[in-house]
């Protein structure tokens, strides 16, 4: 269970894979966490990894990346943004420039689907938490990881 999700975003990236080349509503969503987030919580970045059908090839592609998810957006399209990453390096590179100036999960570079990515992560959800109710379900999870 991730420290910090959210089904919102899951239903935006399922969307998101429907719009691209992949089936978005049989896609399995094995991680969506948040790792980043941006005082007083409008700005947030989710690592992601999800297996999703391609329409093409009619292959189950795993897919990983970041999506970086900007409340203050006044369009819906506008909101949210993803990127794919193929590997660590391409990860972190894309890590550092959406998460510059923000409260991250330690452990968060290229870390998607280990266990050590939770390491130190109940500092991180206080801190999250702390800028003003960041996510009510966000909460219940912490409770829970206690």
């Amino acid at each position: 269970m991730p420290l910090i999700g959210n089904k919102f975003l899951e239903h935006d990236l399922r969307a998101w894979l429907e719009a691209s080349d992949h089936y978005g509503r049989s896609a399995e969503v094995e991680e969506l966490e948040l790792i980043a987030v941006q005082r007083p919580g409008w700005v947030q970045v989710f690592r992601f990894r999800v297996r999703a059908k391609n329409r093409t090839t009619g292959e189950w592609d795993v897919l990983r990346g970041l999506a970086r998810d900007d409340e203050r957006a006044k369009r819906k399209a506008d909101r949210t943004a993803y990127r794919l990453t193929a590997d660590d390096a391409a990860h972190d590179a894309a890590f550092a420039e959406w998460s510059d100036g923000l409260l991250t999960l330690r452990g968060a570079r290229a870390e998607v689907g280990t266990a050590s990515a939770a390491a130190g992560g109940g500092a991180f959800a206080a801190a999250a938490l702390a800028v003003g109710g960041l996510l009510v379900a966000g909460a219940v999870a912490v409770a829970r990881w206690f």
